[in-house]
């Protein structure tokens, strides 16, 4: 398959079948993204949407997704090592027609060490644990009672609290920024994406370039302060996170 690499930031586009559509992303600092994309579905025929990796014609990280409503927005996932230069490419291969919304960049992606009794129903079973503990309260007056010796009822209630605060965070920030990972990627969208070549020609070409250079010329004046530099990534950090928020909630319920 000949990929031809077609430079779009933030853009609607429209995707053929068997037509691959390439996003270039340049370098990223090493770690894990993700990539959320709006998909519009106006045919909803079940089309099957292939999207992967490419680094010198070489593909990674494929994933495929079954679309079976008109709108949906996916996440794609992905690794990178900060030394190549890669590109996500966007394959239907079952439809008739697609239009993605694209983000700017991809979000770098905070990991969370989830514990296995995460994957075995817990949400059921927290729910299930704040019952129980609840009903013992009101039962006892606040003042539990067990046979067994006290440091293994703290043990087994520090065991329930720590499990509830990982289901919490796993569910409602997952994704959120660090400052120092919010300073790494707002660096990225500035200094790389912002006003980028899109494939513009004539006076459209020319104001993008002369915005560009304003804009990184300005952004490196005010960071040269680290104070400042701190104050502009946690404003970033914020708006991410708000947003990781919104989405994560509406997601589960």
């Amino acid at each position: 398959m000949h990929l031809t690499s077609i430079p779009t930031h933030g853009k609607p586009i429209t995707l053929s079948l068997n037509e691959p559509f390439l996003v270039p992303i340049g370098k990223t600092p090493s770690g894990k993204y993700a990539y959320h994309v709006n998909v519009l579905n106006p045919a909803n025929d079940s089309p099957i949407l292939k999207v992967f990796i490419n680094n010198k014609n070489v593909n990674k990280d494929e994933h495929v997704y079954k679309l079976s409503e008109i709108t949906a927005q996916i996440e794609y996932n992905f690794d990178t090592t900060g030394k190549e230069e890669n590109t996500i490419v966007f394959l239907l291969t079952r439809g008739t027609g697609l239009t993605l919304q694209l983000p700017v960049s991809p979000v770098m992606v905070q990991e969370v060490k989830e514990e296995v009794s995460m994957l075995l129903g817990l949400d059921d079973k927290i729910v299930s644990k704040v019952g129980e503990l609840e009903s013992e309260d009101q039962a006892t007056g606040n003042k539990r009672i067990n046979r067994e010796p006290y440091t293994r009822q703290q043990s087994a209630s520090a065991t329930s609290l720590r499990e509830m605060e990982q289901y919490i965070n796993a569910r409602y920030f997952r994704g959120f920024l660090s400052v120092e990972e919010s300073e790494r990627q707002l660096d990225h969208v500035v200094l790389n994406k912002m006003f980028a070549p899109d494939g513009s020609k004539g006076f459209t070409r020319f104001k993008r370039k002369v915005y560009r250079k304003m804009l990184v010329s300005i952004y490196r004046l005010f960071t040269k302060n680290r104070s400042r530099k701190l104050y502009f990534a946690k404003l970033y950090r914020n708006y991410v996170n708000v947003n990781l928020l919104s989405d994560n909630y509406h997601h589960n319920h």
